[in-house]
């Protein structure tokens, strides 16, 4: 038997163990997380600000996204398109973090 033979056997025999060191289901105590994940009544509050906070700014940039086009003109060309959405992206994100 060869060497590459004993590892396709030794490849083989791996791939056919079951996984059994995958730990057991927890309540959430040993990572630090409340049972119920973040819909808890701990943090349901906290999640929908953040599902409302990312979805008003997906909005906000689908608008401006929308109206940009229209207004190339007054940017000076297409080169100006890129800097003025960069910059309201960026205060975007400035806004959401502050």
């Amino acid at each position: 038997m060869t060497l590459r033979d004993k590892e396709a056997a030794t490849s083989v025999s791996a791939l056919e163990e079951p996984v059994s060191s995958l730990p057991p289901p927890s309540d959430g105590d040993a990572d630090g997380l409340p049972p119920g994940g973040p819909w808890s009544p701990a943090y349901r509050l906290l999640t929908a600000g953040i599902l409302l906070t990312i979805g008003g700014a997906a909005f906000e940039a689908l608008a401006v996204a929308t109206i940009l086009p229209a207004t190339v003109a007054d940017l000076g060309g297409i080169g100006g398109y890129g800097w003025a959405f960069s910059a309201f992206m960026l205060a975007t994100l400035i806004g959401i973090s502050v």
